[in-house]
């Protein structure tokens, strides 16, 4: 019996770690860490005690191989070769989290709805910073936009997009209300969502939570996409009411910036392969600052290109990117490319992103192959789960955006929670269900 007592607690306390990750999230890197080793020493504790055997699953051994291409790749550049290892924690993360999940040990409707109500405080935060200057522990909003909690980092728009889906499903299905009180509180709720996403002036964000918040509605056609639509509805007269002026400039300059990316990466391209247009630039100011008008992201995009032929097959190793690219004089270097797949491609060369492409495309032909069955049963409680995480993953893994670096604490972390979320539901579908009464 103490034995038992000792399983179940271990079990709470694991429960209570994924229930509260959006805090841990909240709380920067050395938080996640935190709840990244502690849910590993935990959950070995638990396998030994149990006396679980070891074993992988296919997309298990896949993901391994590419954490060792990060060592490989760090090791032939004989830079950050201890990161590059401690990295590895993210793929034991990814192993026993799969492994919980499977056996139905996390309890996925308290998930739920506490994400739902870390992401409704976080939304609320916003707003209140927004127009009173301060949020609700007296942290001053920034120049550039809102971002409660998180300081002078500016996710906060992030967060309620990778989050706000869980929310949402939270909202759709779990208020039992009269149809017209519940769509009335559904518009509500994702009226202050949009809106909380908006202030935070995070451009990429916003955008892509409208594209696939809406595509998720569209699922839904008849129950879910008149408040959805609605909801964005309210969220154009706000802008018009209270902020146009700011919209118009942060939008219409996102606008110009995005229709000609490649137009301006096609110039960087040609003028950093012209050493002689490069040197005349590099003296004279002015065609310096037209070279970096706009956002940069022509040139983190293509730097990323430049840096990338340095090591095509293995990169330049984790956390690299920077360095060589001030090395090679490029315009406008930063930490990591902005772009998921272009710092994959610069950090561990064509071996890890290929490696990492092959690990999607297996989730991805795997979800098609069960799309016939899924929309058959999509109002079902597990095909309304599968179908949430889908468009999460989906918009998480959109590769024409603009991004922080996947190789990032937070970042990694997400990436590991929502792809192991998915991928139980997908190569398990047969025995899952949503576990509500664990705990």
């Amino acid at each position: 019996m103490v034995v038992s007592a000792n399983y179940l607690k271990i079990d709470k306390v694991l429960n209570l770690l994924v229930v509260l990750f959006p805090i841990f999230f909240i709380l920067g890197n050395f938080s996640i860490n935190a709840f990244t080793i502690l849910f590993s020493i935990l959950s070995l504790i638990y396998f030994v005690k149990n006396k679980v055997k070891f074993s992988l699953e296919f997309y298990e051994v896949i993901f391994l191989i590419f954490c060792l291409s990060i060592i490989l790749s760090s090791i032939i550049n004989e830079h950050n070769v201890i990161k590059s290892i401690f990295y590895l924690r993210f793929f034991i993360l990814f192993y026993f989290l799969n492994y919980f999940l499977n056996k139905n040990i996390i309890n996925l409707e308290k998930v739920f709805k506490f994400y739902f109500f870390f992401v409704s405080i976080v939304a609320l935060d916003l707003i209140i910073q927004h127009f009173s200057g301060f949020n609700v522990i007296g942290l001053k909003i920034l120049d550039n936009g809102a971002t409660s909690f998180f300081g002078d980092e500016r996710i906060a728009g992030s967060f309620l997009k990778q989050f706000g889906f869980f929310a949402a499903f939270f909202l759709f299905e779990k208020l039992n209300l009269k149809k017209n009180l519940k769509f009335i509180l559904r518009v509500i709720y994702l009226s202050i969502l949009n809106i909380a996403i908006l202030v935070s002036w995070q451009r990429v964000p916003m955008l892509m939570w409208f594209i696939f918040f809406t595509m998720y509605g569209l699922c839904y056609f008849k129950t879910k996409f008149l408040s959805i639509l609605t909801s964005f509805i309210i969220l154009m007269i706000f802008i018009n009411i209270f902020t146009p002026d700011t919209a118009q400039q942060k939008y219409g300059s996102f606008y110009d910036n995005a229709s000609e990316l490649i137009i301006k990466s096609m110039k960087i391209y040609e003028i950093t392969t012209d050493e002689e247009k490069l040197e005349e630039i590099k003296w004279d100011k002015e065609k310096r600052v037209n070279m970096n008008k706009g956002s940069g992201h022509h040139n983190l995009f293509m730097n990323a290109i430049f840096v990338w032929e340095d090591n095509k097959i293995f990169g330049v190793s984790l956390k690299n990117f920077l360095k060589k690219c001030n090395e090679k004089s490029l315009f406008k270097c930063s930490q990591h490319p902005h772009n998921f797949y272009l710092d994959i491609l610069v950090t561990t060369g064509l071996l890890g992103l290929i490696i990492i492409l092959s690990f999607l495309i297996i989730v991805l032909l795997n979800i098609i192959k069960i799309s016939k069955t899924l929309y058959r049963t999509k109002n079902s409680l597990n095909s309304k789960y599968l179908i949430l995480l889908i468009f999460n993953f989906l918009m998480y893994f959109f590769p024409f955006q603009s991004t922080g670096g996947f190789f990032t604490t937070s970042n990694s972390t997400y990436m590991i929670v929502i792809t192991s979320l998915l991928i139980t539901m997908v190569f398990n579908r047969k025995d899952k269900k949503i576990k509500s009464n664990h705990i």
